[in-house]
């Protein structure tokens, strides 16, 4: 009966070490697997910053006009320097009151577009300028997902090159 009550304990403090070593593995394999997460995570946030980064850079130093705008009210988010030179602005928000005081027709026509196919190419756009210059830029845009929010490349022309 003894030999039977020792086997028992003997049997439980055996089978207790092993769930104690099992339990211990599998929070290593937990903590491993996690780190592991992690720095896959940290390693995409990383290529997310040098993407950022790198469109940044072509954004401010293109020598196309680009802008980030609400297609339907025509608000400005963002445009590079390019694009504000382009109206003779020195602000976003001149450039905004210069879009303001463009004709309508030229925003219904790139405003339904990107609503029903979510891009523009090459719209015309006419501005005078202050000495009485008329000039001309092509259009384009692409609508972001299904936002109100569009990327915009603008492009001068001259009128000897007039489209259509």
């Amino acid at each position: 009966m003894q030999d039977t009550l020792n086997d028992t304990i003997l049997l439980i403090i055996i089978s207790s070490e092993i769930l104690i070593i099992l339990a211990f593995a599998y929070v290593f394999v937990l903590w491993n697997s996690n780190k592991r997460i992690i720095a896959e995570h940290e390693s995409k946030i990383l290529d997310i910053k040098k993407e950022e980064e790198r469109y940044r850079t072509l954004f401010e130093n293109s020598v196309a006009g680009m802008m980030k705008f609400n297609y339907t009210t025509w608000e400005v988010q963002e445009a590079n320097q390019t694009l504000v030179a382009m109206f003779n602005c020195s602000t976003i928000a001149q450039l905004q009151e210069t879009f303001s005081k463009f004709p309508f027709e030229q925003f219904y026509q790139i405003e339904s577009s990107l609503a029903k196919y979510g891009a523009v190419d090459a719209v015309e756009i006419q501005y005078t300028v202050q000495e009485k210059i008329v000039r001309r830029f092509l259009f384009s845009a692409r609508r972001e997902g299904e936002t109100e929010i569009a990327h915009g490349v603008v492009v001068y022309i001259t009128a000897r090159q007039k489209i259509g």
